[in-house]
């Protein structure tokens, strides 16, 4: 009713400033978008837009306190300002910014950090302490974290380079929005000066071994360093790799095996580091060291010795994958009667199975003694029983 009557009375009712001032911070969202769907119609000029401003702000800097409900209605009613106010807020002194971002009122800071960017073609930003810049980003109230976000990104990336640790802070802010809005800016920053990325990797890698601050942060982290860092990632050493791979956090240990597969030649590593991978908990990793060693086949045969130890893996799959490989990689000429025994000497039932099935196949019957000699020696009763095999012929 109280709309019907504005709608017809409304040359009267939108004469008084007041009023208008009270229907844009009015508490109902109908009432909110009925006095902005009006003014769209009017042509507000910069003298009203005046007025309106400053009996806005004076309210604003008015309030000592708002429920979360309160904070959302002032918000609304901030965003219909600007939108209907723009000329007259771009005109706002910077001391009366300064006294909103001062408020306890979340909103009013949000309103005066989108007021300092009114100014962004009159003000300089390179006088803005990265302190303000941390205050907004931390806040809880998301409006207040996009504004400072959005002073960021309307900064050039020339100066946003002259502030590379607030460009690290917001890479580890506590809210994801500031996190994932900081990488649209990356590649700009980096285009224009490399020095950047590779700071940021040094600094980013070891935080992500460490205990995360707010809930998300290895994973954000770990995007950055595979996305818009990939590139520069060349001052990770093996030691640090590996580190990676066991730390305690799944998105480092991922992180590990993109660098493992990019950055650290496979000479770098023993193979008994390989096969410590097929052992992770993580299938990532695993998988990354079967690759390994299909991509390696010449190196696999040459240290067969080492390398049949991913046979006793504690993971089914990788047990499996490296019966697979023997299989199929090795013929009758790679094995030795001693690495065959090796095998069939394993602790594991499904592997000592696998040994004896590889000794049928490569039987040699001038290695029969030495099977014998060394099969009889088994504790697993399923050993001495095939060791009986040879005991007719070799039992000399």
């Amino acid at each position: 009713l109280g709309l019907q009557w504005v709608t017809q009375h409304q040359t009267y009712c939108f004469a008084d400033n007041d009023f208008i001032i009270q229907l844009i911070f009015c508490p109902w969202v109908a009432v909110q978008q009925f006095v902005n769907t009006q003014l769209s119609t009017q042509v507000v000029t910069i003298d009203k837009a005046r007025l309106l401003a400053g009996k806005a702000i004076t309210w604003l800097r008015s309030l000592s306190r708002a429920t979360p409900a309160e904070n959302d209605t002032i918000h609304e009613g901030c965003l219909i300002l600007e939108q209907h106010c723009r000329s007259a807020l771009g005109e706002v002194e910077i001391r009366t910014i300064e006294a909103l971002l001062q408020s306890r009122i979340a909103a009013n800071q949000a309103f005066a950090a989108r007021l300092l960017l009114l100014k962004q073609h009159s003000f300089n930003f390179d006088g803005v302490p990265d302190g303000l810049f941390h205050n907004l980003l931390a806040n809880d109230y998301a409006p207040v974290r996009a504004a400072g976000m959005a002073i960021i990104t309307a900064m050039p990336p020339e100066q946003q380079l002259k502030r590379p640790e607030l460009i690290l802070h917001c890479c580890i802010a506590p809210y994801q929005d500031t996190r994932q809005q900081i990488r649209l800016l990356l590649p700009a920053m980096i285009q224009l000066d490399n020095r950047l990325a590779i700071w940021l990797v040094n600094e980013l890698v070891p935080k992500l071994m460490r205990k995360e601050a707010s809930a998300g942060i290895h994973q954000d982290m770990a995007n950055i360093l595979s996305n818009e860092l990939v590139n520069y990632l060349h001052d990770i050493n093996t030691a640090t790799a590996l580190r990676l791979l066991y730390a305690n956090y799944p998105a480092a240990q991922e992180f590990g095996v993109l660098v493992l597969e990019k950055y650290i030649p496979p000479a770098a590593l023993s193979l008994k580091q390989v096969i410590a991978t097929g052992n992770h908990e993580l299938l990532t990793v695993r998988t990354w060291c079967w690759h390994f060693f299909e991509q390696n086949i010449a190196r696999i045969r040459y240290e067969r010795d080492t390398a049949i130890a991913l046979l006793d893996a504690s993971w089914e799959d990788t047990r499996q994958f490296a019966k697979t490989f023997f299989t199929t990689q090795f013929s009758e000429n790679d094995w030795t009667p001693e690495t065959l025994i090796a095998i069939a000497d394993s602790v594991r039932p499904d592997i000592q199975a696998f040994g004896r099935e590889l000794l049928t196949r490569y039987f040699n019957a001038a290695d029969g003694t030495a099977y014998l000699l060394k099969l009889s020696q088994h504790p697993s009763v399923n050993m001495q029983v095939f060791a009986t095999t040879y005991l007719e012929s070799y039992a000399t």
